[in-house]
């Protein structure tokens, strides 16, 4: 099995991409200079991964996708993988999710489907530990989720999958290691325009600007900011660790705070833990990671902590923390980028 794999992810319902009353468009088979962006992204990817992978939803747009491949590209193979059916994951993270449990082993670099304007060599730049996941990040703290690198043992614990979770930042709070690379350095060091990053939203999205984004293969990519924490083994041997209490007590001392609330939600659902025990841990350890990613210099995760907290333990919507949200959602606010 080929180590390095590019996995596009083109499983989604693009409800904003579509018009009112409209027929349905797939947003991957949308043509730009001449050819579908799937096919775009399949020949940017072949120059640079062992192995191009396209994560779907369903084995009809995977049928779809393989008639195409074969219409532009006879001679290449690409893997698919189709969303497990078999959790409680939604949206985009039950297609990472799907791909990460398929690739065991394997480097997986991620990219949506919608990206015409990014040359890959900027991802290719990137550099991953084993246990580690690798982003970029904006100067104002939004990060790219979609865009994320993963090592070849990141481990997404199966009683994780029975949870109601869907955004696509969830295995990067999980991991014990991340290098936050700088999207503003690389387009200053590299004199690159913004909008290379543009994604297509709408339908309007398209347009003649996608020929003027021209890359050259070698990128200059800074050192990343480092964030490491102790790992531990989130498999839980139930032998080893009787009492659930002291375990979820440990993940919180190793900063480990994201792993103690799923933790502390699975023993709930299994009635291992009593209610007030599954709060008590659960608002501990969102709160200790809402800290954690400010000190970190991370607000998207930190903000992600807080709507968790308001999620689940409803009681905790108070003044304070909606104010706190407010806040960093206006110092994230991203103010539009003039288009060169």
């Amino acid at each position: 099995m080929s180590n390095h794999i590019l996995t596009i992810l083109a499983g989604g319902y693009s409800r904003r991409f579509q018009k009112k009353d409209g027929k349905w468009l797939d947003k991957a088979l949308l043509y730009i200079r001449d050819k579908p962006l799937l096919i775009h992204l399949v020949e940017q990817g072949l120059e640079k991964y062992d192995n191009i992978n396209v994560s779907v939803n369903s084995s009809s747009r995977k049928n779809d996708y393989e008639k195409i491949v074969k219409q532009y590209l006879p001679d290449i193979k690409i893997d698919f993988t189709i969303d497990l059916k078999e959790t409680a994951l939604d949206g985009v993270l039950k297609g990472i999710y799907s791909t990460l449990i398929q690739y065991t082993n394997s480097i997986i670099q991620f990219i949506p489907s919608d990206r015409p304007y990014l040359n890959l060599g900027i991802l290719k730049g990137m550099r991953v530990e084993k246990k580690g996941v690798s982003l970029l990040q904006y100067e104002n703290g939004m990060i790219e989720p979609l865009l994320a690198l993963y090592g070849q043992t990141i481990i997404f614990p199966n009683n994780f999958a029975q949870i109601s979770l869907s955004r696509a930042d969830v295995p990067i709070r999980l991991s014990n290691k991340i290098q936050a690379y700088s999207i503003d350095e690389i387009l200053d060091k590299n004199k690159l325009s913004s909008s290379i990053f543009t994604n297509v939203n709408v339908q309007t999205d398209i347009d003649s600007r996608a020929s003027k984004y021209s890359i050259s293969n070698t990128i200059d990519i800074p050192k990343p900011t480092i964030i490491s924490r102790e790992s531990i083994d989130l498999s839980f041997d139930r032998s080893q660790y009787p009492r659930k209490n002291r375990f979820l007590k440990e993940l919180i001392d190793i900063e480990n705070y994201y792993s103690a609330f799923l933790m502390s939600s699975n023993f709930w659902r299994q009635k291992e833990i009593s209610t007030e025990e599954y709060k008590e841990f659960g608002v501990k350890s969102l709160k200790k990671e809402h800290e954690f990613w400010v000190n970190c210099g991370m607000p998207f995760l930190a903000l992600h902590s807080l709507d968790d907290l308001v999620k689940f333990f409803p009681d905790e919507r108070k003044s304070d923390t909606i104010k706190e949200m407010e806040e960093l959602r206006r110092k994230m606010e991203i103010k539009p980028r003039r288009i060169e």
